[in-house]
């Protein structure tokens, strides 16, 4: 009994330092979903639709004179029309494909007796036909019932590679992709074994050992960068040191991706668990318990 919690101790140190995912597969919101979502907004809250249709039709113009009046008082400064310039020269005198709306989040807080005060953010990607799309963020705030007026208004070109499929993969993706194959065959593979043996020692000790995926990274298809969840230990912000043990990808991998013009991110829990089971049973060092004595 004393040594089952002994070996039970590990287990349970594992569970509390975890975080366990079970969704093989993560998909954002797409930018007709979102489109769709903010048109029904628009028509119950008509000050929001106002501001932003005013937005758009002064950057599709270029025309400063009709954005200046959708901006805060806070951020109309000397420099505004060498800011001005600057920002309209982002978007490329070429045809307009189309404009997709792809994040949209608003907040009202009506704390105190003060008038409520209201924050919408807008993120739109501008697609051109000969061009690189460009990336605008705007945020807008109003107090009470005042018009809404923009107090963050930023525009970038993206590269379109974050989100296109690569024209050759290489040795790296080659290699992650492998990975991500076999990591799934190899804990089904372990836990059908597991199953056919009910006689197994320490079985749902094996079950924990089995399913704990570490160690676990994230990759980026688009830019290869690899991002290791776990086992980590870091200090954070509030000076308090954290650790992550084991990320658990039940899956063994998962395949995400934020929107349409974000790159796929795979997440992968190596099976070293999984692995050593079978290499145990493979070689016969598997310990079982006694049949049951037969009357």
């Amino acid at each position: 009994m004393v040594l089952r919690l002994i070996l039970l101790l590990p287990a349970v140190f594992l569970m509390a330092a975890c975080s366990v995912q079970f969704d093989p597969y993560q998909r954002g919101a797409t930018s007709d979903e979102i489109g769709a979502f903010v048109e029904a907004r628009f028509e119950r809250n008509r000050r929001e639709a106002i501001f932003f249709a005013g937005l758009q039709s002064a950057i599709d113009a270029k025309d400063g004179t009709a954005l200046l009046p959708l901006l805060a008082p806070a951020i109309v400064a000397d420099t505004v029309e060498t800011d001005m310039a600057q920002f309209f020269a982002q978007f490329p005198d070429l045809p307009l494909q189309r404009t997709d709306l792809v994040t949209y989040r608003f907040n009202l807080d009506q704390s105190g007796d003060g008038p409520d005060q209201l924050s919408v953010t807008a993120e739109y990607v501008f697609n051109y036909e000969m061009a690189q799309p460009v990336f605008l963020t705007v945020t807008g705030e109003a107090t009470g019932s005042d018009p809404i007026r923009a107090v963050n208004l930023r525009s970038q070109v993206l590269d379109p590679a974050n989100w296109t499929p690569p024209k050759q993969l290489g040795p790296i993706r080659q290699g992650v992709r492998a990975i991500a194959y076999a990591t799934p065959v190899i804990l089904f593979l372990a836990f059908a074994l597991w199953l056919a043996m009910p006689r197994l020692k320490h079985r749902y000790l094996w079950l924990v050992a089995i399913f704990a995926t570490t160690p676990t990274f994230t990759f980026n298809w688009a830019t290869q960068s690899l991002n290791a969840l776990a086992p980590t230990f870091e200090q954070g912000e509030d000076g308090i040191w954290r650790i992550e043990a084991v990320e658990w990808i039940v899956t063994g991998v998962q395949i995400s991706r934020l929107g349409d013009y974000h790159p796929w991110i795979i997440t992968v829990g190596m099976p070293l668990g999984a692995c050593w089971f079978l290499f145990r049973a493979m070689a016969g060092r598997l310990e079982r318990q006694p049949a049951p004595e037969t009357a």
